[in-house]
């Protein structure tokens, strides 16, 4: 991206990276994975440019190029949250069933009983 950038310049990047923009699809997903923002994220040597409602940040030095676009101030249809949850978690290969018991049907998240080196104080974690 960024020879893309320095070749043909910063509209040549907004347009290549703007095709993985689904338009409604892409919004709900960015709200349910955290990634929107109330000021543009970027750093003190980080490079912007703004063209049709897209700006891309970029820094040569870091390898780092990112596109975000301007969204609307009101949160999209909470009916696309489940759809795209849903994607996401075909492509990824992860279930929203998640077993909590083990083969042997113990309950991976209960506490040891006897011996074991685990600690008392130790709580849950992933």
């Amino acid at each position: 991206m960024l020879e893309l950038i320095d070749v043909e310049g910063v509209q040549a990047g907004i347009d290549h990276l703007a095709q993985w923009d689904f338009g409604d699809e892409t919004t709900a997903a960015a709200f349910v994975n955290g990634e929107v923002y109330d000021e543009l994220p970027g750093g003190q040597w980080d490079r912007s440019f703004e063209a049709d409602g897209y700006v891309l940040t970029y820094n040569p030095q870091m390898g780092y190029v990112g596109l975000v676009r301007e969204h609307p101030d009101t949160v999209p249809d909470p009916s696309y949250d489940e759809d795209v949850v849903a994607a996401r978690d075909a492509f990824s290969g992860v279930t929203a069933e998640f077993p909590r018991r083990a083969a042997d049907g113990t309950d991976w998240f209960a506490p040891k009983v006897g011996g074991g080196a685990a600690s008392s104080s130790v709580g849950r974690s992933l």
